[in-house]
């Protein structure tokens, strides 16, 4: 866009605020006479140079600097009064900056932003002038590109895989150090403490059991741990000076094994009775107990009887006797009695036999 500047002197100055260009023109040096007027165009922003930087841990100071713009048919030479800097991440505009001594009109040649969130950055800068910056240059080319990275995490964000688990299985929990604007410190390298619930013992004693993290690469790190107690929602703290980070997974009870006993002879013809049980405790000593106002079943089947003899068995206490409707029609014969469709927690029982008498 031709943007121009119209300098005068006498009373024809106020006409001449009048034409269609007064919104690009500024009050200047004057020409001859006493109401005469000239016009000169706004020059363009010059590129600035690479911003040089001083990065402390969560702020960092980008100088931006650049050349002066003069007006370009004005004498003697002259400078225009100010300049507008504009601040883009990623070759978009930014929205939130710049900031500093960047901000409104800048009259020097240069300018310190300060950016607090990681990115790569380009400046550039549009002369200005009147009194409200109604008359402007052409926007100047961008400059080179800053890479601004704060220095150092300031929290871990930790993640458990999966994030529910039978005591005596082992999670994952993938560890990331992160910055002030989340984005991962991928220079991290510190050592971790960790604590927390999940580390507890469980009611017979049985510890956790935990590998030491893996070593931070590009800012994460993993760590296992096989909890043993029970909990429905176990915490695992990461600490390392002041930084730390926590999460939560959920310990269920590890599966236990029904029993199912029958006696060693049955007369013939007579149905045989099964006694099917649950221990009172896992191998943790964590209790075993059917859910709340509820039944657990499973299906009970003998072989070397008739076809489709099975049954359902309902958990419902430490030991259910229950009588399995399959008399023994032979003599001499032995049926295996074994557990099959067992429900989750609970593994199959182990098979029983039957003679017949």
């Amino acid at each position: 866009m031709n943007r121009r500047m119209i300098t005068t002197t006498g009373v024809a100055a106020g006409m001449v605020a009048l034409t269609a260009t007064a919104a690009l023109a500024s009050w200047g040096a004057t020409a001859a006479g006493s109401a005469t007027a000239k016009s000169t165009a706004m020059p363009a922003g010059s590129q600035p140079t690479k911003p040089v930087a001083t990065a402390p841990t969560s702020v960092g100071t980008i100088v931006v600097q650049w050349t002066v713009a003069n007006y370009p048919t004005v004498t003697p030479t002259t400078p225009v009064p100010g300049y507008v800097v504009k601040r883009y991440k990623g070759g978009v505009l930014d929205g939130t900056g710049p900031a500093g001594n960047c901000t409104g009109t800048v009259a020097a040649l240069t300018c310190s932003d300060t950016v607090t969130v990681d990115g790569a950055y380009t400046y550039t800068v549009t002369p200005v002038s009147g009194t409200s910056n109604q008359w402007k240059g052409a926007e100047s080319p961008a400059s080179a590109v800053y890479n601004y990275s704060a220095a150092t995490a300031t929290f871990f964000a930790l993640s458990p895989s999966p994030a529910t688990v039978k005591a005596g299985s082992a999670t994952t929990v993938t560890v990331t150090a992160r910055k002030p604007d989340n984005s991962t410190d991928t220079n991290y390298t510190g050592t971790l403490t960790w604590s927390g619930s999940a580390f507890a013992n469980s009611p017979n004693g049985s510890t956790a059991t935990a590998v030491v993290a893996s070593a931070f690469s590009n800012g994460v790190a993993t760590y296992t741990i096989t909890p043993k107690a029970v909990g429905g929602f176990q915490q695992l703290t990461a600490t390392q000076g002041s930084i730390t980070g926590s999460t939560n997974f959920t310990v269920n009870r590890a599966d236990v094994q029904l029993t199912l006993t029958c006696p060693s002879s049955a007369p013939k013809g007579n149905p045989v009775s099964l006694t099917l049980g649950r221990p009172s405790t896992d191998a943790f000593g964590n209790p075993v107990t059917a859910a709340s106002g509820q039944s657990v079943a499973v299906s009970v089947s003998a072989t070397n009887v008739s076809a489709g003899a099975t049954q359902l068995i309902t958990i419902a206490s430490a030991s259910t006797s229950q009588t399995f409707n399959e008399a023994l029609s032979s003599a001499n014969q032995v049926v295996t009695v074994v557990t099959t469709n067992a429900p989750s927690g609970y593994t199959a029982a182990n098979s029983c036999s039957v003679t017949h008498t």
